[in-house]
């Protein structure tokens, strides 16, 4: 019978090729094209690519099986919809390194109007896979905070400061993105401007990181370049914000008395 002929020469899931005179129906490795394929008559379907050899015991029950035992270099996600002939695979919608940031697993053609966040589909496993940006953040951009980094993999901005040095404020991300990932990220203006903005006042850079004028304390310190004692504000009658190292005094007088030497009518 061809059973008993089947059980005695073709074990496994080879007794299904044997049993099948016109395919199993299973899937095996067609290396030439690099995809898995139906055992089946070529013609009978998009995915038949002929009997398989019922001596080569290699038959799978579904094609992501077969392309990660045979084809094991090459994304399964990606192998399994070339194999089943998926007219638009769009990716696993997973993360991934890219230049700067990290970039999803897709397609941007799937998606209406695009997606910015899709960096091409993976078709390779030597490029791993993550399940969220944080997590691909963590591993390959280590040197740029994780929630920027994050935010930018989804281009998006954060609620959140970072030091403009060269204008001596702190910006806000959300408002003017920073285009070096490398600066330090913080959740107020005053711990920004305090680590990064530290010649001047923690008032002033608060206010011009708001946008508005800093008011100063309208107390009094010593401008040692005019030797006359100057407002701590800004406008008519100040001296302009007092600075770091400026020694701030709430009278006049006290301040005048710092300048040895100086007539108290011409302190200021």
């Amino acid at each position: 019978a061809l059973e008993e002929c089947c059980d005695e020469y073709y074990s496994g899931w080879n007794k299904a090729l044997c049993m099948n005179s016109k395919g199993s129906g299973m899937w095996f490795v067609e290396y030439i094209t690099g995809k898995c394929r139906t055992d089946c008559e070529e013609g009978n379907g998009v995915t038949c690519g002929g009997l398989a050899n019922p001596m080569s015991g290699d038959l799978f029950v579904d094609p992501k099986d077969c392309c990660e035992s045979k084809l094991y270099w090459r994304n399964s996600d990606f192998c399994e919809a070339d194999s089943i002939e998926v007219d638009c695979y769009c990716g696993t919608g997973k993360y991934y390194r890219g230049a700067t940031s990290c970039v999803k697993d897709c397609d941007a053609s799937c998606a209406t109007g695009g997606d910015e966040t899709c960096g091409g589909i993976v078709e390779t496993a030597d490029m791993e896979l993550y399940d969220s940006a944080s997590a691909c953040c963590t591993e390959h951009f280590d040197w740029i905070a994780n929630e920027l980094c994050a935010a930018r993999s989804d281009r998006l901005s954060i609620d959140k400061f970072w030091p403009d040095q060269l204008n001596g404020k702190c910006v806000r991300d959300n408002e003017t993105q920073a285009e070096d990932l490398s600066v330090s990220i913080y959740d107020t203006a005053e711990a920004c401007c305090t680590a990064h903005i530290g010649w001047e006042s923690l008032s002033k850079c608060i206010a011009d990181t708001d946008g508005v004028t800093a008011q100063g304390t309208g107390h009094y310190y010593v401008d040692w370049n005019k030797k006359k004692c100057v407002k701590d504000c800004e406008g008519v009658g100040c001296g302009g914000i007092a600075k770091p190292w400026n020694i701030v005094y709430e009278s006049a007088g006290t301040c005048c008395d710092q300048l040895s030497g100086v007539k108290s009518e011409d302190c200021l």
